[in-house]
């Protein structure tokens, strides 16, 4: 299915108007069923659907890698992908006990700021951790490689980079959605996330951070805002939390000590 579909409107400009066909993002919703139950129900991006719900199901914290997945089914025509897990996790029985609809900016923190005071991301010793610069370009090099954006000006972007650049990147109608397709596609992979560091294009909230913290991502930036909640769990768990990477400029809300760079200064 296409990301985005051709309309004709009627664009106003400077008193004028005239009607043109203009590109719009595809919206579309995405069932996912485990072990034979309903899950939930996404509203999404027609594109990789795989992904999103591998991702889905490791930012909730219901997977934690790639063998707790024992078979993953897509139907492309029925928008539907089938998943069999090997988990112990009592939250999998809540999510059971009643049937969600998502919608593209919906998130779910419930379990993070219960539990705020348990929860601590830590840096491993194999794990990237750009410093100012590098995350500069490597946001610019996010912004470059979103096609849909560029072209439809509806979606999100999001990205797991490595030292040698961006290794992961999805973009879809909603920002969790984008972010769980990344984070999907390394558990595919069979890496582990928390080796990346983060990017989004996305405001940083609550459910957004929790997504990170969920999957032990200890590095996240963001070319826009985050909220106070977030910033308030990304300063207890030790998340490194980065905004407003834009125009050579940034703003760290949390993990300032963990920037070399910073602390030779």
């Amino acid at each position: 299915m296409a990301r985005s579909e051709e309309k004709e409107i009627v664009r106003w400009e400077s008193g004028q108007t005239k009607r043109i066909s203009d590109d719009i993002v595809v919206e579309s919703s995405l069932d996912l069923v485990v072990n034979d139950r309903a899950l939930v129900t996404l509203m999404c991006s027609p594109e990789d659907h795989r992904a999103l719900s591998v991702g889905y199901l490791r930012t909730e914290g219901l997977i934690e890698r790639r063998k707790d997945l024992n078979e993953i089914d897509y139907e492309p025509e029925a928008q539907l992908v089938e998943m069999r897990i090997e988990t112990d996790n009592a939250d999998l029985e809540a999510y059971f006990s009643e049937k969600r609809a998502l919608t593209s900016g919906c998130g779910n923190a419930r379990a993070v700021v219960e539990k705020l005071g348990d929860l601590k991301v830590e840096e491993t010793e194999t794990g990237f951790f750009p410093e100012i610069p590098q995350l500069t370009e490597l946001m610019k090099e996010l912004q470059k490689k979103a096609e849909l954006f560029k072209k439809t000006g509806g979606s999100h972007t999001a990205a797991l980079a490595g030292p040698g650049g961006i290794d992961y990147l999805a973009e879809d109608i909603g920002r969790h959605n984008a972010v769980d397709k990344v984070i999907g596609k390394s558990v595919i992979d069979g890496r582990d996330p928390k080796e990346l560091v983060l990017l989004t294009s996305g405001r940083l909230s609550s459910e957004m951070v929790s997504k990170a913290i969920r999957s032990s991502i200890s590095k996240v930036a963001s070319r826009s805002a985050p909220t106070t909640l977030a910033v308030r769990m990304g300063r207890i768990t030790g998340l490194a939390m980065v905004g407003f990477v834009r125009g050579g400029r940034l703003s760290i809300y949390s993990g300032e000590e963990r920037f070399k760079s910073l602390n030779e200064q």
